[in-house]
């Protein structure tokens, strides 16, 4: 994959960590396939409207993601992947490795499915 394009992703990862993109159900639903899926770093799985209706309580992801990799799974379809830091209550952090598909539909790239997995901090 050429530079170019993992700026992309990586564009579109962290606009999905914006507080901007995050309270905004229409960039949202710009961004997220109607037939998403995420299996959480909780446990939990979530459909489209689930991560739109929780968006706003999310809390903050730091920024720039560690690791970060895009792979072209085909002409219009990525796999990223990369490991990102959650501030929690109290100061603690919490790392999760991070995987994303993205496909190309109606001439635009869509996330259809994310999964995070937490591991031991590195700090």
């Amino acid at each position: 994959m050429e530079d170019h394009d993992i700026k992309v992703f990586r564009a579109f990862e962290e606009s999905l960590l914006t507080s901007e993109v995050r309270r905004s159900p229409d960039r949202l639903m710009s961004l997220i396939a109607e037939d998403f899926v995420e299996f959480g770093s909780s446990g939990r799985i979530f459909d489209r409207q689930d991560v739109i209706d929780a968006a706003g309580a999310l809390p903050d992801i730091s920024t720039p993601l560690q690791d970060f990799t895009a792979t072209s799974l085909s002409p219009t379809t990525v796999l990223v992947t990369y490991r990102s830091t959650t501030r929690q209550l109290g100061g603690k952090t919490q790392d999760a490795l991070r995987s994303s598909v993205w496909m190309m539909s109606d001439h635009d790239w869509h996330l259809i499915f994310h999964q995070g997995t937490r591991v031991p901090s590195s700090e």
